[in-house]
């Protein structure tokens, strides 16, 4: 996969998905940014696309970003889940999205939405 045609050019989510995976194990994940965010624009039904954005901007330092990426992933990943089932395999996704928001909340010295999201991941995994 060719670095020019994923720095926020390719609008493919695929494409858009594996590059920031490659890039935040890249000395200069901030490289990354601009296709972070191009898939932040996209599928917005898509939880996973929507977290995706996540990797890079924590990386950077963005955690308002991240804060906001979070929010629009968990409730696509609640949307689906009422519509799937809540036992689905996406609950690891459901999970990774939530431990996520809370790790962030903390970094932003917020403790409200760090609670909220430790309160919903204890009703989603099973007892």
């Amino acid at each position: 996969m060719a670095r020019n045609d994923c720095q926020g050019r390719a609008q493919h989510p695929g494409v858009l998905h594996l590059y920031i995976h490659v890039m935040e194990m890249w000395p200069t994940p901030e490289e990354a940014i601009a296709a972070a965010n191009v898939l932040s624009t996209l599928y917005p039904d898509a939880g996973q696309l929507r977290h995706m954005p996540e990797h890079i901007y924590v990386l950077c330092g963005h955690y308002s970003k991240v804060k906001k990426a979070s929010e629009s992933a968990i409730h696509a990943d609640e949307a689906y889940a009422a519509y799937a089932s809540p036992d689905s395999f996406q609950v690891a996704m459901r999970c990774h999205d939530l431990h996520l928001m809370m790790s962030t909340c903390l970094f932003l010295g917020q403790c409200e939405p760090t609670m909220a999201a430790t309160d919903r991941m204890r009703t989603i995994l099973p007892a």
